[in-house]
């Protein structure tokens, strides 16, 4: 009897959760019962034969919850070591003018000009 897959989310661990509980808590109540059920005598041998099975549902119930265990602690391995990998998303920097012309994508800057007819002609409006 295969289980449907574990879901990742928070709710779907409480029910994977809850599942295991309740297949542990069904095991408990099968073996009482197959303890109480079991006969005193040869000819109450029907209750024997519902005495078996109570104990072999048991048995199989007790092993269906470990293998969901098993599966929910695989996801759960599984999922702290691709969070172990790394942080999360970060934002990309924009680009400034000086690290675009550093990789070639812009013109270098002119030449410092500082002079005194230069700075007039750029305050005047003058051609260069």
């Amino acid at each position: 009897m295969n289980s449907p897959e574990i879901d990742t989310s928070p709710e779907g661990r409480s029910q994977a959760i809850a599942g295991i509980n309740i297949k542990l808590g069904g095991a408990v109540l099968c073996a009482i019962g197959s303890y109480a059920l079991w006969p005193d005598s040869i000819e109450w041998w029907g209750f024997g034969v519902h005495s078996i099975l109570l104990g072999m549902a048991s048995v199989l119930s007790v092993m269906g919850a470990f293998h969901d265990m098993k599966k929910l602690r695989r996801v759960e391995q599984t999922l702290a070591a691709y969070r172990a990998l790394g942080s999360g998303p970060k934002g990309a920097h924009m680009a400034d003018a000086d690290a675009m012309r550093a990789a070639g994508m812009q013109n270098p800057k002119p030449a410092n000009t500082n002079g005194l007819l230069s700075r007039l002609r750029t305050w005047f409006g003058g051609a260069s």
